[in-house]
């Protein structure tokens, strides 16, 4: 009877023994997380910056300084070709002129009135009433975006007064870097964002290459840009002339590419790149030849199949055959 008792005795602690070792090994063996290789669709960009300008922009100009009896319009108003800006009051205009004297021999005006004599500090204004209009009228229709006169006081000749923009048509004015300039070409997509425009994507066509470099500072280095006009598509009342902008310059037609994390790449002494499969519960390493980077991961050429397991970044690689296990729930 005791020779029984201790056998199955002996054989409970076998089966117990049993157990807890395997529950210790499998314990022992890592847990690794799994994805699987992703295709997304791809094109090759360029990321440059510029500032949004008016297409169309018309500066009203006159030969003669004038004073304003009245300014009709104000910045931001529209314009319709032919209607009035301001109304010239010419007793005083030519008031100002008298008054200013000599002053005209020696400022900005005396290309204006070089072929008149100057006698006791007066100027001979004989002739310019006829020079001097009535008013001054738009010369094309827009939204006014600069004013340089105003009421009662004598403007400035041959300086821009007004400035009437088509707000309608708009440019991105860009710059693209020498090393990059060979990849843009015009009929190119761009797409637009920027600061004064948050949440709102533009896009645009290159429309223009500038025929001739030029060098900028760039903190304690030149650089060699050439410049690049983009026609705006899709223009509206958020966007202004002004603007600063981020643009992506679309160099490539889309194509399909496969990519996996960042964090299933190692590098290997030699730098060579290479990831870890999961295969019948072991590890397998494959090296692999990578190419474009993306946001959502890098593409990878050659190594690895699109419907293999791809082991997710450990601290360390994993030996070649090592034993690991999935977790209770695959993670993709």
């Amino acid at each position: 009877m005791k020779k029984y008792v201790l056998l199955i005795t002996f054989s409970v602690m076998f089966v117990i023994f049993i157990f807890v070792g395997a529950a210790i090994s499998v314990n022992i063996v890592p847990i690794v997380q799994l994805t699987k290789p992703e295709i997304i669709e791809h094109y090759d960009f360029i990321n440059t910056s510029g500032v949004i300008e008016e297409v169309d922009k018309t500066e009203i100009t006159l030969e003669v300084p004038v004073v304003p009896n009245e300014v009709v319009i104000e910045i931001g108003d529209y314009i319709e070709i032919g209607e009035p800006i301001a109304k010239i009051n010419k007793d005083e205009t030519l008031k100002a002129i008298v008054n200013m004297g000599n002053a005209f021999s020696t400022n900005e005006y005396s290309n204006v009135f070089a072929q008149e004599s100057f006698t006791n500090q007066t100027v001979n204004i004989d002739g310019y009433s006829d020079k001097i209009p009535d008013e001054i009228i738009a010369a094309s229709s827009g939204t006014i975006t600069k004013i340089d006169m105003e009421k009662g006081s004598l403007t400035e000749a041959n300086k821009p007064i007004i400035t009437i923009s088509d707000l309608s048509n708009l440019a991105a004015k860009i710059t693209i870097n020498e090393t990059d300039i060979s990849k843009v070409k015009e009929g190119q997509s761009v797409i637009l964002t920027g600061a004064g425009f948050k949440g709102v994507e533009y896009t645009g066509e290159i429309e223009k290459i500038f025929p001739t470099a030029r060098k900028i500072q760039n903190g304690f280095h030149q650089e060699t840009i050439v410049d690049v006009s983009v026609a705006l598509q899709n223009i509206d009342d958020i966007i202004k002339p002004g603007f600063t902008a981020k643009a992506k310059v679309i160099t490539s037609q889309p194509k399909a590419i496969m990519i996996i994390p960042y964090e299933c790449i190692y590098q290997d002494d030699n730098n060579k790149e290479f990831v870890q499969i999961y295969e019948n519960g072991k590890v397998q390493t494959r090296y692999i030849t990578t190419g474009a980077e993306t946001i959502q991961g890098v593409e990878i050429k050659d190594g690895v199949n699109w419907d293999e397991l791809i082991i997710i970044g450990n601290n360390t690689p994993f030996e070649q055959n090592e034993r690991v296990r999935l977790p209770d729930k695959l993670e993709k």
